[in-house]
């Protein structure tokens, strides 16, 4: 555990280092392939003792297998702030839902958790440094305000999109990365 917790506080330092650097324009993106699989699965796993402490029902069979061709870093930055809020802000004994799959241009990664969910005039800021808005974590856990906001800015440099849309009881959020794509083959 303390292992783990040191590998994630090291993320967090990154992503403050990451929204710096992109602040200024002193970010490269460095294209390499990647398995949507592999990206999604670490952190999954990474999070699946808070699903468990939460009891969670968590679904993310409903992907197509890609080989992307994406800044693996940045893709992971990401990934790892929108699996992370959907497991924090998801009501106890809640579900958390993903998916993707290749699209014109890119790639399409949706993610959605059942609970307290965004006012409707709190979405134009919610991709905001340091926003604080009425939804709160729901077991405890800890928020900087910073994560949708360098989520954002790293799409914005990867000429990928970012949207949010609530409904009564549910949170989605659709990220479309602009990259090649590559079908994996089952057999």
């Amino acid at each position: 555990k303390i292992e783990k917790g040191a590998g994630r506080m090291h993320e967090i330092i990154q992503s403050y280092l990451t929204a710096h650097r992109l602040e200024f324009g002193k970010i490269e993106i460095q294209l390499t392939q990647v398995s949507s699989d592999s990206l999604i699965e670490r952190f999954f796993n990474f999070y699946s003792d808070a699903c468990q402490k939460k009891q969670l029902q968590v679904n993310c069979d409903n992907h197509e297998s890609l080989i992307l061709m994406v800044d693996e870093a940045l893709t992971s930055q990401v990934l790892d702030n929108l699996i992370s809020n959907a497991v924090k802000y998801c009501e106890v004994g809640g579900a958390v839902q993903c998916s993707s799959r290749a699209i014109d241009g890119g790639w399409e990664f949706r993610i959605s958790n059942t609970g307290p969910t965004l006012r409707a005039e709190e979405i134009p800021n919610l991709f905001k440094k340091y926003t604080r808005l009425s939804t709160r974590p729901t077991a405890g856990e800890t928020s900087t305000g910073l994560g949708l906001s360098i989520i954002k800015r790293i799409l914005d440099h990867m000429n990928g999109t970012v949207q949010c849309l609530c409904t009564e009881n549910r949170t989605e959020f659709i990220v479309h990365f602009s990259c090649e794509t590559q079908k994996i083959d089952s057999n």
